[in-house]
């Protein structure tokens, strides 16, 4: 097993898009729903404790750790949202985020969405390994299952 099927297969149940499907959805025997507000500070609090996991794990060196911060925020980013692509040009270039709590549809190489994302994980862009976020970001766009292909 090479380091980086390590690093997926100790990580996998809390990277996992779908671990958490019943968490965020409103309990019919609860008087109110949650509001967006607290189920936005919920999922982000949430990833920067995986993304402090992750950093702390000794098992896990260089750049797949990187790799991981990457899959932990593409996880993370599912649940807030959906990525999408450019149908029929699929390329980086036309990878977009929609953003379901901000209502906001953000084009990935944009500044104003990867200073967002930097801001939402408490990493520097210039950091070493934000190239490795925006890889994971821009990946899932295009070969991801759930991502979705539109002709804006």
């Amino acid at each position: 097993m090479n380091p980086s099927e390590a690093v997926a297969k100790r990580w996998a149940p809390h990277l996992s898009p779908t671990r958490d499907e019943s968490e965020g959805r409103f309990d019919e025997a609860s008087p109110t729903p949650p509001t967006p507000a607290q189920t936005e500070e919920a999922l982000t609090s949430e990833l920067r404790g995986h993304l402090l996991q992750i950093h702390g794990d000794k098992e896990i060196q260089g750049s797949d750790k990187a790799a991981a911060i990457g899959a932990a925020v593409v996880a993370a980013l599912k649940r807030r949202g959906r990525f999408y692509h450019h149908r029929e040009l699929k390329d980086f270039k036309t990878a977009m985020f929609f953003d379901s709590f901000g209502k906001r549809l953000s084009k990935l190489q944009s500044d104003s969405f990867l200073a967002w994302v930097s801001d939402l994980v408490c990493i520097s862009r210039s950091d070493w390994r934000f190239p490795y976020i925006r890889t994971a970001m821009e990946n899932a766009a295009i070969v991801d299952e759930r991502s979705l292909g539109i002709i804006p």
